[in-house]
């Protein structure tokens, strides 16, 4: 008789065997621990369930931790096991490739010098990590009876992903997490906080973090059980006494229930927050209507940690209720599986839960971070054909663009009549400026005009506070004027700007020059730009007087352009 599957089916088995269940009088065993059993040639017997042994069934063999090693060995439990091993390898890689996409963002200048840019850093890192330890030990698992040490590897792994090196590395994920939460809500609703505040609070905390999380599975070493039988040596070393398990419970309910109360208090201070300062202009509109556009224009903040903690919600409610016992049935299967399915899946998406969803750095990949440059310069090249000049092009702005830039920008005949940039200008200056560059419908708006892929000019179109009005801008190397590359790149630029920022409302484009370059003039009229008006500009702490220029492209245009 098979003792596990006998547990399962305990009435298949009985009748298969002939056997009775003793009466509640003669049950020795301890209740929800075993079936008595006997028959004519057998005396009352405790035939015990997976999790217990003794006579009795009074000896718990495994902690409550460990409740997810006893689902019903069946069809259902392989191949949810075959599954969850997949999704480990899936989900491994996700956190890399999500983890190499963040870290190369948030190392850009302008966010790498914030506290919040140290925590996301940080967070990178970790995700980087586990997922290099997740695809490493998943991959062997497979292969293990073949490696010259199996019994090695096992305890290696138990260490590593059950015991010390993930378990800490999840931690610090969270806590990081919750820093970031903290840093922005201070960042929001206090004055005394700023943005650009010293590192140095952020570089405390991240050091307290990597140094504490670590030291909360040292207890885990001296509370194990002893003399464990050899079938639970992949999980023997999380296998704790009682006193053990109180501990491990507790620090990880810390951990887990931490995150969760820090969630949900700066969530509610920096939504109040928000409210109180909207009610100041706007005060006509619902609550419910008030709190939606708060969480619509704020999402960044809003989304990410709501879409974190949800997804960790039911693992640690099953973690909180199940029992050994409990778990041994085909439904616990199907949950375990599903439940891991929705936890993971936010850790796989942080790249888009804490960069897409944010303008600034999400403006920041695409500006310069390598991959977003790169992808730039792929997938938004657009030819200008010319007579003299075969290889021109025009693409987006990218950081690499600087030094050349810092050429042009730095030449007195190039900028004369230029109104916007100091001259002199430093590197500096020009890279902040190219960082800073906004999108429209995720597109960039400053673009370069290129000769062989080397810089000569530039075109941005910079959306304006009245909607649909954007300013044109532009200017181009000296080396390359009077050949009309100027004309043939605004003309290039503003029908494949027009295409990607319609609405289907008209669409006004301004534009101006100092009212002595007749060449800017002649540039703009050929390009449907007409005169509105005069204005004076400031230029080195002088006045000049300009010309205004202006364009509509209704809607009607539009779809036609």
């Amino acid at each position: 008789m098979n003792v596990n599957e006998c547990v399962q089916d305990i009435f298949h088995c009985l009748n298969v065997n002939n056997l009775t269940l003793c009466s509640s009088e003669n049950n020795t065993c301890v209740e929800n621990h075993g079936y008595c059993i006997f028959n004519e040639k057998i005396k009352p017997t405790c035939l015990c369930l997976p999790c217990f042994t003794g006579e009795r069934c009074e000896e718990e063999i495994v902690s409550r931790n460990l409740w997810t090693g006893f689902v019903p060995l069946d069809e259902v439990t392989i191949g949810g096991a075959t599954t969850q091993a997949i999704l480990v390898g899936l989900f491994g890689g996700f956190l890399i490739l999500n983890g190499i996409l963040c870290l190369q963002t948030y190392l850009c200048k302008k966010i790498r010098i914030t506290n919040l840019g140290i925590y996301l850093i940080m967070l990178s890192i970790v995700s980087i990590f586990i997922g290099l330890i997740l695809i490493v030990f998943t991959s062997l698992v497979p292969n293990v009876k073949k490696l010259p040490q199996p019994f090695l590897f096992v305890d290696l792994h138990c260490f590593v992903i059950s015991k010390f090196v993930t378990v800490s590395l999840a931690a610090m994920y969270n806590w990081f997490i919750a820093s970031v939460a903290i840093e922005r809500m201070l960042v929001e609703c206090f004055t005394s906080y700023n943005l650009y505040d010293s590192r140095r609070r952020s570089c405390i905390v991240s050091t307290i973090i990597i140094i504490i999380c670590p030291l909360t599975t040292l207890p885990g070493i001296f509370t194990v059980r002893q003399n464990q039988p050899p079938q639970l040596r992949l999980v023997q070393c999380i296998n704790f006494t009682h006193l053990g398990y109180i501990l491990y419970a507790t620090i990880t309910h810390i951990h887990l229930f931490a995150f969760y109360l820090l969630y949900i208090i700066m969530n509610i201070i920096v939504l109040g927050h928000l409210l109180r300062h909207r009610r100041r202009f706007t005060d006509n509109d619902s609550l419910p209507t008030q709190l939606w556009v708060i969480l619509c224009k704020h999402k960044d903040f809003f989304i990410p940690y709501l879409i974190q903690a949800l997804g960790q919600l039911p693992n640690i409610v099953m973690d909180f209720i199940m029992t050994c016992p409990m778990a041994n049935t085909t439904l616990v299967a199907r949950i375990s599986v599903a439940f891991y399915v929705i936890q993971i899946a936010p850790f796989a998406l942080t790249f888009y839960l804490y960069t897409y969803l944010s303008p600034v750095y999400w403006s920041e990949f695409w500006n310069s971070s390598p991959i977003g440059t790169c992808l730039i310069k792929m997938n938004f090249s657009v030819d200008l054909p010319h007579s003299k000049f075969p290889t021109l092009s025009i693409s987006p702005l990218v950081v690499d663009d600087a030094l050349e830039m810092f050429i042009h920008l730095n030449d007195e005949e190039t900028v004369k009549y230029l109104i916007g940039p100091p001259f002199p200008i430093t590197m500096d200056q020009i890279k902040d400026y190219i960082s800073s560059r906004p999108l429209v419908s995720e597109y960039p708006t400053t673009f370069a005009i290129r000769d062989n892929k080397k810089m000569i000019g530039e075109l941005c179109l910079i959306p304006q506070k009245i909607a649909s009005t954007y300013e044109l801008g532009y200017y181009l190397a000296r080396p390359y004027w009077n050949n009309g590359i100027i004309t043939a790149a605004v003309k290039t630029f503003l029908n494949m700007m027009i295409e990607r920022i319609s609405t289907g409302d008209d669409i006004r484009i301004e534009a101006g020059y100092l009212a002595d370059n007749l060449a800017s003039e002649n540039v703009l009229k050929k390009c449907g730009f007409t005169k509105t008006g005069c204005e004076v500009k400031m230029k080195n702490a002088q006045m000049f007087p300009a010309v205004k220029m202006a364009r509509v492209i209704t809607s009607k245009d539009q779809r036609t352009n």
